[in-house]
Parts: structure tokens; sequence; C-alpha cells
């Protein structure tokens, strides 16, 4: 039997976006930026930097993935 997708996973079939846990993004609707802590109902689950909790996000609005260095990999700002 297979195993069906995660949450994640299925976010990233579905929109076509490099998203796993532990990714970086810019929330250019307001200004901050923060960490993919998992996915939920279609949803990304991101804690801002400096919160204790996490949030849920459209994957694609308002967000910036970026990688490693900090440089922008896929936006979503319209």
């Amino acid at each position: 039997m297979v195993k069906p997708p995660g949450p994640l996973q299925r976010i990233r079939d579905r929109y076509k976006i490099p998203v796993k846990r532990g990714t970086r993004i810019y929330d250019a609707y307001s200004g901050t930026h923060g960490v993919v802590t998992s996915a939920k109902n279609g949803r990304l689950m991101i804690r801002r930097d400096g919160w204790k909790f996490s949030i849920p996000y459209h994957p694609t609005w308002m967000i910036d993935y970026l990688d490693d260095s900090g440089a922008v990999v896929a936006s979503f700002r319209d």
C-alpha cells in the first residue's frame, strides 16, 4: 500500500514551491521574517522571528521563500 503524501508535499505539488520544514520566509504583508514549522489544512504554519508559536499562512499570498543565504528563490507578492 502506498502512503499518501503529507501536508507539506501536497503544498509543494499543488503550488510548485520549494518549501520544507525549516524554510525561511519573508512576509511581505507584515514585513517580518519567519520559518516554516509544519503544514495543516492546506496552510503553512509559520513561526515569525521572536515568536514562540506558529500561525497559518496561505502558501502563495504575499510570501517570499528564501534560501540559506537569504536570497529569494520564489516570490508570491500578487
